[in-house]
């Protein structure tokens, strides 16, 4: 990705924005148990991000939240508990999780040349798990991490366009859930397509009018 190693490390200290990409749940509430100074280089909403560890005077942010999120899949219910084990700018970041089928989520950040690769691993809770359940899983991490590379693309440059989409993706986007999100997706592609066939009448009239 065009995005420079230190510009992903920020996003995916952001854990709001990293937990409610997931197209899979829908964040209900949230709860900050460890909180820290707010950093003045993130401009992130009302909700702290995960912090970098406070070692060597580094500033940081809340470090510890229990989030409940409900599954899009199957309604069901759960109170995740996320902790910043390791944050090593700008090369990893690694949360314990606890009170779902994650034990723990690792990205590793690695520069290339014109940006960074992303590489996101989980530990699941139970290792003998079903083999249908780790398929599952898997799909789950492709597509999660196919949604936070999809919103790292508007940090590939800064022009008025995408910074107008990132406030409009941060403002009403983001904490929409998934079943909100399709269905604005579907009015989106309907109201193109109306104003498609308008556009094509009209056409249609001046050629008309031209004959």
């Amino acid at each position: 990705m065009k995005v420079s190693p230190e510009a992903a490390y920020r996003f995916l200290l952001d854990w709001e924005k990293v937990v409610r990409l997931s197209p899979y749940w829908e964040v209900k509430a949230y709860r900050v148990i460890q909180s820290g100074v707010r950093s003045q280089e993130s401009e992130v909403g009302k909700i702290p991000p995960f912090p970098p560890l406070a070692k060597g005077g580094e500033r940081g942010f809340a470090g510890v939240v229990e989030v409940e999120v409900e599954h899009y899949r199957d309604g069901r219910q759960e109170t995740l508990k996320f902790t910043l084990e390791e944050a090593v700018s700008p090369e990893r970041i690694r949360w314990a999780v606890a009170g779902g089928a994650r034990r723990q989520i690792t990205f590793s950040l690695k520069e290339e040349t014109g940006g960074v690769r992303i590489v996101q691993e989980e530990e699941l809770e139970s290792p003998q798990e079903d083999e249908a359940a780790h398929r599952r899983g898997e799909a789950e991490l492709i597509f999660w991490l196919r949604s936070l590379r999809e919103y790292l693309r508007l940090h590939e440059r800064s022009t008025l366009w995408t910074r107008a989409f990132r406030w409009i993706m941060d403002r009403y986007w983001i904490p929409m859930s998934p079943s909100q999100r399709k269905v604005s997706i579907l009015v989106i592609k309907i109201t193109i397509a109306e104003f498609v066939i308008f556009l094509g009448i009209v056409l249609a009239f001046v050629l008309a009018g031209a004959w």
